[in-house]
């Protein structure tokens, strides 16, 4: 398979995966939104009271990582919805990948691995400090670790080709 086709294809996974990612946060924006200006609100993936996304998305860990207001203040322009960074994330995701090169893939597997830390972190407070489950919140987790495994074979096939021009 030639270096071309090989980079097209890593560009149309991370296409799909970033369109999903970006969608799936976009949704849960909407469900955040809506539930904050009618408590009556209920999403499609408010299963029950054990399984709720709208729930989660009103707690205070659904800002800034729930960290974000006790360091910069809860008006802060940086303490936004969860959400929005992940809107952004998957973005600039799209938008790096446009481009092929070694130093790109290193940004984009280092974004990856951020991002899947903050998975762990999030999912530790979904588990065991909300006891609950939120599905646009465990879906995004998914999305994070294609995106990571996709950046990783990636990052292997522009370090082999970079090797191999040198």
């Amino acid at each position: 398979m030639s270096s071309t086709s090989t980079m097209r294809k890593f560009r149309l996974y991370t296409l799909v995966i970033c369109v999903i990612g970006f969608t799936i946060s976009a949704y849960g924006y909407y469900v955040s939104k809506t539930k904050s200006a009618n408590a009556n609100y209920r999403a499609l993936c408010d299963i029950n009271e054990h399984i709720s996304c709208s729930k989660v998305f009103t707690t205070r860990y659904s800002k800034g990582f729930g960290v974000l207001a006790n360091v910069l203040g809860e008006k802060s322009v940086l303490n936004q919805s969860n959400t929005v960074f992940g809107m952004i994330f998957y973005a600039l995701h799209l938008v790096l990948d446009q481009r092929s090169s070694f130093s790109l893939s290193v940004v984009q597997i280092s974004m990856s691995v951020a991002a899947n830390l903050m998975s762990v972190y999030l999912a530790y407070l979904l588990a065991f400090v909300l006891r609950n489950a939120c599905l646009l919140c465990i879906a995004t987790y998914v999305t994070n670790a294609l995106l990571l495994a996709c950046n990783v074979q990636k990052y292997r096939f522009t370090r082999a080709s970079k090797s191999k021009s040198e």
